[in-house]
């Protein structure tokens, strides 16, 4: 690959040749006490047996202007696996899909076309809104996200709590489910006020008929917390590290009647 320090940036085309792949992380349902969803994530190589830093990765090809390129390639990746993950109990996978992705032309047909292709029921794929900036037109995603809505897509309000996703993002769009970033759900051992802050937002959530997603969950206290606050779904390293497709199943099939957080 070309040299980062060099380049100060990764490439789309650098990483394509470099090996990319999608991984998947488990997500737990409360209420159903098993594993039922999914999150895809990208995956970028680094020549040397690793990975890159995925958040580095995805900022370099935002600023190239190729993220709608990537949130694409890992749709149509993601949905080649979702027949397979629905035989292993999987009701939905979520994407993240970047803002800049939601104004491009004729985003809604694209990924219906993906979508039917693999036969896959678009109730299924769960789009996740990454942060907004501000250079991006609220007015387009709005439309966007009303089209999607119409053949049938869910959306999350991804990382809340963290940048720019706040109130008031959620004031401007109409979400599905609330995702709480890992470091608003570590408030609560770290933080005085973290169980606080954190039980508002939920409560408001679930005010607004949003379910609630929790990430980075690490430990039987957030789990015991996060509970008794009302999450719907938990994520995180408790549950299980991003897996890689294979591994993914294995995971699935080992666990589909099981629940995990029950386990010694």
């Amino acid at each position: 690959m070309t040299d980062k320090k060099e380049m100060n940036r990764y490439t789309w085309i650098d990483i394509r040749k470099q090996g990319i792949e999608v991984h998947f992380q488990p997500i737990y349902s409360i209420a159903d006490k098993r594993v039922t969803a999914l999150e895809a994530l990208f995956r970028a190589r680094d020549g040397q047996g690793g990975y890159l830093n995925p958040e580095e990765v995805v900022r370099d090809i935002e600023a190239e202007g190729r993220s709608y390129a990537l949130d694409l390639w890992v749709i149509d990746q993601t949905c080649a696996y979702m027949q397979e993950f629905r035989k292993r109990g999987i009701k939905r996978v979520n994407v993240n899909l970047s803002p800049a992705s939601f104004v491009s032309h004729r985003l809604a047909q694209k990924i219906t076309y993906l979508m039917d292709e693999h036969e896959i029921p678009h109730h299924m794929l769960w789009l996740e809104l990454t942060e907004c900036g501000s250079d991006v037109d609220p007015n387009k995603i709005k439309q966007a996200m009303e089209e999607l809505r119409d053949e049938g897509f869910m959306f999350s309000m991804d990382d809340f709590g963290k940048g720019e996703s706040n109130f008031l993002r959620l004031l401007d769009y109409d979400f599905d489910v609330l995702k709480v970033d890992k470091e608003f759900v570590w408030s609560i051992e770290e933080k005085e006020k973290g169980k606080a802050a954190l039980s508002c937002v939920i409560d408001f959530a679930k005010g607004q008929n949003m379910m609630v997603t929790a990430e980075g969950v690490e430990t039987q206290a957030h789990v015991d917390f996060l509970k008794q606050a009302g999450v719907t779904n938990l994520q995180g390293y408790l549950i299980s590290r991003p897996l890689e497709p294979k591994a993914c199943m294995e995971f699935l099939e080992k666990y589909r009647n099981v629940d995990i957080l029950q386990l010694p």
